[in-house]
């Protein structure tokens, strides 16, 4: 039950039944009216609606990896209880404690107490410290000079893991019980790379809000943070550009795809959710992408970039010096926590696709008993008990699946238009105009010369980003992943509009301003 505000929920991992004989609850929280849990936009961790083996595998995880990393900054107490704080799942979607965060932002001096709710695209509350935050300044003083010197180690035991589960031996290799220990081992080493993760995402907003606050203008403080070197985040798109102009006038080369899926295939949408699938397994969708971008003429994104880039370091000089050096102080910070965090996220992406591939593993042991296809409408426990063959089964799992993705839990079709101006976050800098095209699907065919408009973005849809004029996304903030990939791309993004995709309509002319986070419909 709701204790009121800043309330902490118990974890609930049981499959029950409620009203019907299959009807699902498989949530964390159980009253979704309760104010302080808010959705959380897809670059908070997943995005869509979560399976029950994907939370109960993950979800964990994600929750204690937030506790130890805002414990060890002194500003939660510290606690070994399954009790939720910071993630929850609520019908059948990511949520974040609201309260939770807000009240840990409010005990680090220094700390704007609006950041929490900028960062989830919220309006800013008005809350204001009180003496109880204040009396918290000198364990949060200790705690943060604590981890920003452990900050290194923790980065280098990030990598550490991840080499490790990617070395490790192929899954085919392994009966019933040892993927279930993999799996165990996996979950645990989940934890510390996800709570460096969010410590360099931490970084990377200190550092940008530092740097947006020193240039006193978006423009030039996000053309600062263009032509990012080896952003994680844009490289596959890079990566297929090239390959598809060593293949002009030919066939896409197979070798170079296998390089890519190599490199990349632990990539796709939703790439957190252990149960989805990423790009080693959709080698056909990649070279339809590559087929389109040999199709059509791009401009060369690097260039762009660098231009845009170029411009804002011109703007800078035109700074006095004292000041200009401090800007460029915090613009090298600010490139390098963004190049780490992606990075990092990288290597979370890498260790979920070690989990996905003995979770598929384990689920298709079993086709008499479950469908793979339907594994995913498993507990974790479920699953272990089907391997091991130590329990009865009788799940409707076909149900399950209805009741939490069935009739009424869709985006329906674009509602009326009361207005003719969208505002959001303004995430990339620049103006555009154009068709819209809006996509809910990253393998759609999509044309270039648009406005990509989309519900939020993840990796697997930067490559729709290459030859798109503009970007715009109902989610996200400053450094969600639409923001990101569109500044190291110098394209124009509007973000966090709330409802892009049930206004605009595809065909619509659409003027995207970058500048100030407004998106025009012109017809």
């Amino acid at each position: 039950m709701i204790y009121g505000r800043g309330a902490v929920l118990a974890f609930d991992f049981d499959l029950k039944r409620e009203g019907s004989e299959n009807g699902l609850i498989f949530d964390s929280v159980t009253h979704p009216s309760c104010r302080e849990w808010t959705v959380a936009h897809v670059d908070a961790v997943l995005g869509d609606r979560i399976s029950p083996l994907a939370w109960t595998v993950v979800g964990p995880a994600f929750e204690l990896s937030q506790a130890r990393l805002w414990a060890s900054l002194g500003v939660v107490p510290a606690t070994r209880d399954r009790r939720v704080r910071f993630s929850a799942r609520l019908d059948g979607r990511l949520h974040v404690g609201l309260s939770t965060l807000r009240a840990a932002a409010m005990r680090i001096p220094g700390v704007d107490p609006t950041r929490t709710e900028t960062e989830l695209g919220l309006l800013p509350s008005g809350t204001s410290r009180t003496v109880t935050d204040r009396l918290w300044y000198p364990l949060a003083i200790v705690g943060g000079l604590g981890v920003a010197l452990r900050g290194p180690w923790w980065t280098y035991r990030q990598r550490r893991s991840v080499r490790r589960a990617v070395a490790l031996p192929p899954v085919s290799d392994l009966d019933a019980a040892a993927l279930i220990d993999r799996v165990e081992m996996l979950r645990r080493e989940l934890v510390p790379v996800l709570r460096t993760h969010a410590l360099l995402r931490m970084g990377t907003h200190a550092s940008l809000g530092r740097l947006r606050a020193g240039c006193a203008d978006d423009d030039l403080a996000f053309g600062l943070l263009a032509d990012l070197p080896g952003l994680e985040a844009s490289q596959p798109s890079l990566a297929l550009l090239a390959m598809a102009g060593r293949a002009r006038g030919g066939a896409v080369d197979e070798a170079d795809l296998d390089a890519f899926i190599d490199r990349f295939g632990h990539r796709g949408v939703n790439e957190l959710d252990p149960t989805v699938p990423v790009w080693e397994s959709q080698r056909l969708h990649l070279r339809t992408i590559v087929e389109r971008m040999i199709a059509n003429d791009h401009e060369d994104p690097v260039q762009q970039a660098r231009d845009t880039h170029r411009r804002a370091r011109s703007g800078l000089n035109r700074i006095p010096r004292s000041r200009r050096q401090r800007i460029a102080a915090d613009a090298a910070f600010a490139r390098r926590f963004s190049v780490l965090g992606e990075r990092s996220k990288s290597d979370v992406s890498r260790l979920v696709n070690q989990i996905r591939r003995s979770l598929d593993a384990l689920a298709r042991r079993n086709p008499q008993q479950c469908d793979p296809t339907d594994a995913p409408m498993l507990s974790w426990e479920e699953l272990r008990a089907l391997s091991m063959g130590t329990a009865a089964f009788d799940a409707d799992l076909p149900a399950r699946r209805h009741d939490l993705y069935g009739p009424g839990q869709q985006s329906g079709e674009p509602t009326e238009r009361p207005v003719r101006t969208l505002h959001g976050v303004a995430a990339s800098p620049g103006a555009a105009s154009g068709s819209a095209v809006v996509v809910h699907d990253p393998t759609d065919d999509v044309a270039d010369g648009q406005v990509l408009v989309a519900h939020a973005t993840d990796t697997a849809w930067t490559p729709l980003f290459i030859g798109m004029v503009a970007v715009v996304t109902d989610t996200g903030g400053v450094l969600s992943h639409s923001s990101i990939v569109a500044r190291d791309l110098g394209i124009p993004a509007v973000v966090g509009t709330g409802n892009a995709t049930a206004t605009i309509r595809t065909g619509d002319r659409t003027h995207v301003d970058g500048d100030h986070g407004r998106v025009h419909l012109l017809m």
